[in-house]
């Protein structure tokens, strides 16, 4: 079993480090004269994530190129996912609001996510909706992905994974992705962890500079379904939990 970081692996501590960040945050945002807040999406944010992730994937060829799902199977894979996201202990999601209204969605986990109890519930459901062709185009494309995202022991136990980030493609050019990153670098230090791990389009220029302009450096490739992803990283060794990330220019 790997041995994830005290502050992480300690809910009831977690949970408080959590809401001082958002608290600190949202402080610093209204110094600023900015109305967007950060808030962290509970089940009661089911409807309006999954909402907003269907908007993002028509938005994302290369999201649906991956998993090979018909629209109506994107959207019942969207429910079971965020389902499970918004209640498993090894995850976590972050929304960037403003006037109540979401623009903006995160959600982090470590490599145990999803725990096994709700890796076979959402993989039951995933069957029931997406039929056995379906779910094994998924189950091809996870392992791809686990493959490319591959760590070693000491590695796993401090890195945690973006599982997604997006913004509402209406929205871009708005910040919401900019303050999202803001506030998830400082706050993954605060909770012990050495670096992001994530994997993107390697095609997708707009998202790569994004995220190198925050530190994201590129790692291992592979091929999905004929789209190329890149491992990218962000390491939090010069990170100030305390303080957002400067940006590259």
């Amino acid at each position: 079993m790997t041995s994830f970081p005290a502050t992480w692996s300690d809910i009831a501590r977690r949970r408080q480090e959590m809401e001082q960040a958002a608290l600190s945050f949202n402080r610093r945002q209204r110094e600023k004269g900015s109305s967007y807040t950060v808030r962290f999406l509970g089940p009661e944010d089911e409807v309006s994530l999954v909402s907003l992730s269907m908007k993002v994937t028509r938005d994302t060829p290369a999201f649906t190129a991956v998993l090979r799902l018909s629209t109506a199977q994107m959207e019942y894979y969207w429910r079971a996912l965020c389902k499970v996201a918004l209640r498993d202990r090894e995850a976590f999601a972050i929304g960037v609001a403003h006037e109540g209204e979401l623009h903006a969605a995160a959600t982090l986990g470590t490599v145990a996510f999803p725990t096994v109890g709700n890796t076979a519930r959402f993989l039951g459901g995933l069957l029931l909706g997406l039929g056995p062709v379906g779910l094994w185009r998924y189950l091809r494309a996870i392992h791809g992905y686990e493959k490319l995202l591959e760590l070693g022991a000491e590695e796993r136990s401090t890195t945690i994974r973006f599982i997604w980030l997006y913004a509402d493609p209406d929205r871009q050019g708005g910040g919401c992705g900019s303050r999202m990153i803001r506030f998830v670098i400082p706050l993954c230090r605060r909770l012990g962890f050495a670096r992001i791990q994530g994997a993107v389009d390697a095609q997708d220029e707009r998202l790569n500079r994004f995220y190198a302009r925050f530190g994201g450096v590129h790692g291992r490739r592979a091929h999905m379904s004929g789209v190329e992803i890149v491992e990218t990283l962000r390491t939090l060794d010069d990170v100030d939990p305390d303080q957002e990330p400067r940006t590259k220019e």
